[in-house]
C-alpha cells in the first residue's frame, strides 16, 4: 500500500496536467461539434420506437434528469449545449473541476444515448474516463482563469494519477486488442495477414481508399503489418515501467493509427492525445520523469 501511495499521489508539476487539460477539452469540443453534433442527435432521435434501448450506463448517467425513458431530442440538445458551455469553460479554466466534471457527464450522456439507438462503439470511452479523472485533480492550478484569480501551486500530490491511470487505461485497451485479434482468429491467425488483407480490400473499395486496395494486394505487406500491430498491442504495456522506450511506442502508435485510418477507415484519434499523458512536459523538483 505504502508503494502505490508513493507512487500515485508523490508531488508532481501541475503544468502537465494543465497541458493535457487544454489539449484534451479542445479534442472533446471537437468532437462534441463534428462527431456528435445536432444533426448526430436528431437522428438518432429519429429511431426512437424501431431501436431505442437504454444502454445501464445511460440509465444511470440520466437519474439526475428523471431517468433514460424521459429523455428526447429536446433534452438531450440542452444536454449538448451545456455540455458544450462547460467544455469551453474548462479549456480557459474556469471553475475547472465543476466544468471538467459536467463536460466529462455530459459527453457520456451523448455517447450513450446515441449507442442506445444502435450501433454500440467504444472510441470515445477512454478520453471520457481522462477527462472524468482531471475533474478530481488540481487541472486548473496552471495555465487557467482560476490560477489567475488566486495563488496557484507549481506542484501538488494529486498531479500524477491522473496521467498514471492514463497511462495504464491505454495499455489495457492495447492488451484487450491483442485480445481480441487472438480469439477470433483462433490463436496467431491474425498474424497471417489474411484478416488485414480481407478487411482493407473491404473497407477500401467502401471509402475509396488507395492505400488500403494496395494493402489488400500484397500478402506479405498485410503479414507484416500484422505482425507488428500485435506486437505493438501485446508489448505496450513495457511503457508503464521503462520511461526510455516511450518514444519510440508513441511514434510507432501513431503511425498505426494513421495506417488503419488509410487502410480500415477506423479514427482512434483519441489515443494519440492521450499518449501526452505520457509525456513530462516539465520536471518538478526532485521528480522522476518515470
Amino acid at each position: 500500500m505504502r508503494v502505490v501511495q508513493s507512487t500515485l499521489f508523490r508531488p508532481g508539476p501541475v503544468i502537465d496536467l494543465a497541458i493535457v487539460r487544454i489539449v484534451w477539452v479542445a479534442f472533446q469540443l471537437f468532437w462534441l461539434l463534428v462527431g456528435a453534433g445536432r444533426e448526430r442527435l436528431l437522428q438518432a432521435n429519429s429511431l426512437d420506437g424501431y431501436g431505442f434501448d437504454p444502454l445501464p450506463i445511460l440509465q444511470l448517467l440520466a437519474l439526475p434528469l428523471g431517468g433514460a425513458a424521459r429523455l428526447d431530442a429536446e433534452s438531450m440538445l440542452a444536454v449538448h449545449a451545456a455540455t458544450m458551455l462547460a467544455g469551453t469553460l474548462a479549456l480557459i479554466g474556469l471553475a475547472t473541476r465543476t466544468s471538467l466534471a459536467v463536460l466529462a457527464w455530459g459527453s457520456a450522456m451523448i455517447a450513450a444515448w446515441v449507442y442506445s439507438h444502435g450501433t454500440f462503439h467504444h472510441d470515445e470511452a477512454l478520453m471520457i474516463v481522462a477527462l472524468a479523472a482531471l475533474a478530481l485533480a488540481p487541472s486548473g492550478h496552471a495555465l487557467s482563469i482560476d490560477a489567475r484569480l488566486r495563488k496557484g501551486q507549481n506542484e501538488s500530490e494529486f498531479a500524477r494519477w491522473p496521467l498514471l491511470l492514463t497511462r495504464g487505461l491505454v495499455a489495457l485497451a492495447y492488451l484487450s486488442a491483442a485480445a481480441a485479434k487472438i480469439g477470433r482468429c483462433g490463436g496467431l491467425g491474425w498474424t497471417e495477414g489474411g484478416t488485414l488483407q480481407y478487411w482493407s480490400y473491404v473497407k477500401a473499395r467502401e471509402l475509396g481508399a488507395p492505400f488500403g486496395v494496395w494493402v489488400s494486394e500484397h500478402p506479405g505487406v498485410a503479414q507484416a503489418l500484422s505482425c507488428a500491430v500485435l506486437a505493438f498491442e501485446i508489448t505496450f504495456v513495457v511503457t508503464l515501467f521503462l520511461p526510455r522506450v516511450r518514444w519510440a511506442y508513441i511514434a510507432l502508435g501513431t503511425m498505426i493509427h494513421i495506417m488503419t485510418q488509410l487502410t480500415l477507415g477506423v479514427q482512434f484519434y483519441q489515443f494519440v492525445l492521450l499518449y501526452l499523458a505520457f509525456t513530462p512536459w516539465r520536471k518538478g523538483r526532485g521528480i522522476s520523469s518515470k
